[in-house]
């Protein structure tokens, strides 16, 4: 029997059959490793009073964590995403991001031994860039993804002044597969537009996903993914 995921119950074991979604979300579901054909367990059902990207401060400098990939890092025995603002730590562990996303991250501070702030919740911003002579329009989350050479200095492009060099995609295959291959081209910051505040009371489903662990999913968009008990 098919239905949705966001039909189903804590502790349901189930297989990604289908997607009933356009290209974008397609791809930002495809950042969160829930590929047709993937086990999923649903672990959790909860309410969050704000989710978004989270702002922590390491060594001094501001940066952008992906809510994603806060999922994945541990602090002092708990999930970067389960800290709240003021709260501060060691990280103790991110092996549960693959290679490529522990490379990046690391490039940015984010690597175990490292001590860290949790500052909040970043706002939804939509970045205007133009790389290769193309304009793209990145939002917080997926900004964040995007590493650049600027001054001698590997930033965000969050908080590229003007123009740098792309350095390294920190991004899932939905997230590569829609900006291409852009290592080692110009970028240049063109405007950043506020967009809105992200809601409170979302609800959420706490996965478990076959070989890349847990994750979290708004309940949004798992009424897009199509499942099937097992």
């Amino acid at each position: 029997m098919l239905l949705k995921l966001s039909d189903a119950k804590n502790g349901d074991k189930l297989k990604i059959v289908d997607t009933d979604a356009n290209r974008e979300l397609i791809e930002e579901i495809k950042d969160y490793s829930l590929e047709i054909g993937k086990i999923v367990e649903v672990v959790g059902i909860e309410e969050l009073e704000f989710y978004g990207p989270i702002l922590v401060k390491i060594h001094g400098a501001t940066l952008v964590i992906p809510r994603g990939v806060a999922e994945r890092v541990d602090v002092d025995g708990k999930t970067l995403s389960d800290l709240k603002e003021g709260d501060s730590g060691e990280i103790d562990d991110i092996t549960g991001l693959n290679k490529e996303m522990m490379e990046g991250l690391s490039k940015i501070g984010i690597k175990k031994g490292n001590f860290l702030e949790i500052l909040g919740i970043g706002e939804e911003k939509i970045y205007t860039f133009q790389i290769d002579k193309k304009e793209i329009q990145l939002g917080t989350g997926e900004a964040a993804k995007v590493l650049v050479k600027s001054d001698s200095k590997i930033v965000q492009s969050n908080f590229l002044k003007s123009v740098g060099i792309i350095h390294y995609i920190i991004g899932g295959m939905g997230f590569l597969d829609r900006i291409g291959n852009i290592v080692g081209k110009e970028i240049r910051k063109i405007s950043t537009k506020d967009e809105k505040k992200y809601q409170k009371e979302e609800s959420f489903l706490k996965l478990k996903v076959e070989e890349d662990g847990e994750t979290i999913v708004k309940k949004e968009l798992a009424e897009k993914i199509v499942v099937e008990r097992v």
